[in-house]
């Protein structure tokens, strides 16, 4: 049986939804009931405890210590801890799939246009260091992945915080039509990790999962600062040069947190489902994330008529 059930595993393929960016990647899910279930005269309650799975490796820490359900709540519910949103996080963060490449082809995909360019030139308004020390129409790749995800709930004001560290690689571009000729090196220009944080605020209407990004930022130490120098430092970045730096890319988290807010998530993103059977709400509290599943008053009028059971059983 066990085997028949692939170890209670569940694998899902989970494709990139940035435009621009490429690729796809299998995620697994090892949930299992480890303790009795609560049943009443009115409900059931069921928990599950496991882990996200990334080529079949899990999570080192699963100690979310003891959740209960929203008791003021009558309705079906799901209940998520920070535990485990931290675990599927940390795994998305070890896949491909959190390498972001930008580049002059990736951004003219992402924003649907065929003219734009990303090099030193078309940033210097707002990184001008890069053509401070690399000079004009110099065509640049920028890799850009993150680990150590930590997922928050209901911290503060903040329905969900994300902290984690930012791992930025700049390259030239030979791909760019700019490099032609240019003869420019392939080496590394610059490698450094940054500490950052984002949060905001979440609901769901209408089986519609909104979200406002409140805060995207680095998440520089108050007391220690940052380091003086990057990890990699090919472009002769000076102790001042380097803050410099810093405070141009706190812009352009700036620029990205609204375009998100304005662009990508002003639809919000729609559930798998759609059933007129149950209107889906979510909450925070209790550093949990609570699904709840309210039954509509018109549901019966959904379910299948007694001649679909008929030919059911005659099949």
């Amino acid at each position: 049986m066990d085997v028949w059930l692939n170890h209670y595993q569940t694998y899902i393929t989970w494709k990139t939804p940035f435009p621009g960016q490429h690729g796809e990647d299998k995620f697994g899910l090892d949930y299992r009931s480890t303790h009795d279930p609560l049943i009443t005269d009115k409900h059931i309650q069921f928990y599950l405890k496991g882990e996200s799975l990334y080529k079949g490796q899990g999570c080192d820490d699963l100690s979310p210590g003891w959740i209960d359900f929203d008791h003021t709540h009558t309705m079906s519910q799901l209940v998520v801890t920070e535990a485990a949103a931290t675990c599927a996080a940390q795994q998305i963060a070890k896949s491909p799939l959190s390498r972001f490449h930008l580049n002059r082809k990736s951004m003219n995909e992402f924003f649907g246009a065929n003219d734009l360019r990303f090099d030193t030139s078309s940033m210097k308004r707002d990184m001008p260091i890069l053509h401070k020390k690399l000079g004009e129409n110099k065509p640049l790749t920028f890799i850009l992945s993150f680990r150590d995800m930590k997922v928050g709930f209901a911290q503060g004001d903040k329905d969900v915080t994300l902290e984690m560290v930012a791992r930025i690689s700049i390259y030239y571009d030979h791909a760019d039509p700019l490099a032609a000729k240019k003869n420019l090196p392939k080496h590394e220009l610059f490698y450094d990790e940054f500490p950052v944080v984002a949060s905001g605020k979440v609901e769901c209407i209408n089986d519609v999962f909104k979200s406002e990004i409140d805060q995207l930022q680095l998440n520089i130490d108050k007391k220690y600062g940052q380091r003086d120098q990057p990890k990699r430092n090919n472009m002769d970045l000076t102790t001042n040069e380097y803050k410099e730096m810093l405070g141009q890319l706190q812009f352009t988290f700036n620029f990205w947190r609204k375009y998100l807010n304005d662009v990508l998530l002003r639809d919000g993103t729609r559930f798998p489902y759609n059933m007129k059977e149950f209107d889906t709400t979510v909450k925070f509290k209790n550093h949990a994330m609570y699904f709840l599943f309210e039954v509509e008053p018109t549901a019966f009028k959904e379910l299948p008529k007694e001649e679909w059971y008929e030919d059911l059983e005659k099949k």
